[in-house]
């Protein structure tokens, strides 16, 4: 992407999500969100300076012309020698920002029924301590089951999408339960910050 510059939110330095305890994962959680509408707002006003179609609005519709921007304009560094690639830093910096954009157009449309948090648990579990979109009504979280219907019809505290990290810096897509019925897990991002 010559000639690029695009600039996210400066993370802030944190421990590893796996050795974080349930107050700090909450305290990054918080700070997490507070960002999301500066990152939300710096990957609309880059996208539209630079070429994407579409309102941008946070609609369903604004997806597909912001991703196949995205697509248009990514780099992945492959390693000499071979083996898996990697998104640049500017390519990875837009993935995770566009993760997010995804992420507020889901909790957007939800009329109020999602919020960001973190999904404490076992710090072996890959979304443990992970900021996430919270509040599915479904039980996403179980690998395989096609997914279940949470107690009493209540709001389970299951990610739908969560900020992770990928040894490639590529974006994971969710797997399908059986018979491709439904997510395994979350969607994610492959954020290498």
């Amino acid at each position: 992407m010559a000639g690029m510059a695009y600039e996210s939110v400066r993370e802030r330095p944190h421990a590893p999500f796996g050795e974080m305890g349930r107050r700090e994962a909450a305290e990054h959680a918080r700070w997490f969100a507070s960002t999301v509408g500066e990152r939300v707002g710096s990957l609309r006003s880059y996208a539209l300076a630079h070429g994407c179609k579409g309102p941008l609005d946070l609609s369903r519709e604004s997806l597909l012309p912001l991703w196949s921007w995205f697509l248009g304009r990514s780099e992945v560094a492959r390693p000499p020698g071979g083996g898996p690639g990697r998104l640049s830093g500017e390519s990875a910096a837009l993935a995770r920002d566009i993760n997010v954009y995804l992420c507020e157009a889901v909790r957007s449309a939800a009329w109020g029924r999602l919020s960001w948090g973190c999904v404490p648990g076992p710090r072996s579990h890959a979304g443990a301590n992970r900021p996430a979109l919270l509040g599915f009504a479904w039980d996403l979280s179980m690998a395989g089951d096609g997914g279940r219907p949470s107690s009493a019809g209540t709001a389970s505290r299951t990610p739908a999408c969560s900020w992770t990290s990928s040894p490639t810096g590529c974006p994971r897509s969710p797997a399908p339960g059986p018979g491709g019925r439904g997510a395994t897990g979350a969607c994610r991002s492959g954020a290498t910050s």
